[in-house]
């Protein structure tokens, strides 16, 4: 890990009206916040699997013929029925996850310029 004791900028020329934000963090400080934010960005990205999950449970719902197979008929219907419900919760949550994290790039560099305690 390398250390840097001090920073020279040089300055060989200017333009008018630019900006630049610098912001220092500690190492051990930008761990933790990463840590916290990276869950939520990885709750935000799983609409994809959650809707691959309720379309396939309700394709077989519509073009299945149950059969009495280990158990009645109607018991195996019930299961998916069942699982394609708990699916469309799944999803309502993913989305509404997704609804959060939607400024969660701003939330992540506003905590990263705070100054710490």
């Amino acid at each position: 890990m390398a250390v840097i004791d001090s920073c020279t900028v040089t300055i060989h020329n200017t333009v008018p009206e630019i900006s630049v934000n610098v912001i220092t963090i500690t190492e051990d400080r930008l761990e933790n916040v990463v840590n916290k934010h990276i869950n939520k960005f990885r709750k935000s990205q799983d609409y994809i699997g959650s809707v691959a999950l309720t379309i396939s449970l309700l394709v077989v719902l519509v073009t299945s013929e149950f059969k009495n197979k280990g158990f009645d008929a109607g018991t195996w219907k019930g299961i998916f029925i069942s699982l394609f419900a708990a699916s469309i919760v799944y999803m309502i949550y993913v989305f509404v996850n997704l609804y959060k994290g939607r400024n969660g790039r701003e939330e992540l560099l506003a905590e990263l310029k705070k100054k710490p305690n």
